[in-house]
């Protein structure tokens, strides 16, 4: 059984304070306390090549072997490769079925920090811009007709984006380490990211 606890303090019906009240996820979801959180990895179908054969193949990934993880992930890294066109467009349809019911539903897609080429720097100094989010931020767009509100902790107007777009109506917020426990935007519905590089599979998580 879990259990879900609140930050700030319940009250019993006749308005007095209830301390260490602990919801089970069931009941706090029945008394609108949670939501109903599922999580699904994204499936995508890669081109890989043999060197011993010299031949090129198709892999789904989530059926790659540890030989050709190596490989594998260089494709789910890439901003422009077929997993995160295949992400981008699972995400897309499920919340635009979604916004038919909540029409200010909106998505999280959390971007990893950009290294290598990806990063620019000014004089030596620490980045001053991480392409890969615009990148990704570019991609949306292209493939779903939305341009989305891109946040990065360089921005000058961070916090300032952040309060506008949980004002607005706009579906995609993308962000690096940017939005986290505590930064509140009641109308997400959705969150979805590529892994480190630890992992294999993109990855969605759906608030119900």
């Amino acid at each position: 059984m879990h259990s879900g606890r609140t930050s700030g303090t319940p009250l019993d019906p006749s308005g007095e304070p209830v301390k260490d009240y602990r919801f089970t996820y069931p009941s706090g979801i029945r008394e609108n306390v949670v939501r109903v959180v599922t999580t699904r990895d994204i499936d995508a179908k890669l081109v890989l090549y043999d060197r011993n054969s010299d031949r090129k193949y198709e892999r789904i990934l989530s059926e790659i072997e540890n030989k050709e993880l190596s490989e594998a992930k260089k494709q789910v890294l890439d901003p422009h490769g077929e997993c995160i066109r295949h992400m981008i467009e699972t995400v897309h349809s499920a919340l635009m079925q979604t916004r038919t019911k909540f029409p200010d539903a909106a998505c999280l897609f959390v971007c990893r920090p950009g290294g290598g080429e990806e990063v620019t720097r000014e004089g030596g100094g620490e980045a001053i811009e991480d392409r890969n989010v615009h990148k990704i931020a570019n991609q949306i767009e292209a493939l779903t007709g939305e341009t989305p509100t891109v946040v990065t902790h360089h921005d000058r107007d961070a916090a300032g984006k952040i309060a506008r777009f949980r004002r607005g109506i706009d579906p995609y917020l993308v962000a690096i380490n940017m939005v986290s426990e505590g930064c509140d935007i009641p109308r997400l519905r959705a969150v979805a990211g590529r892994p480190e590089p630890a992992g294999a599979s993109p990855h969605a998580r759906q608030p119900g």
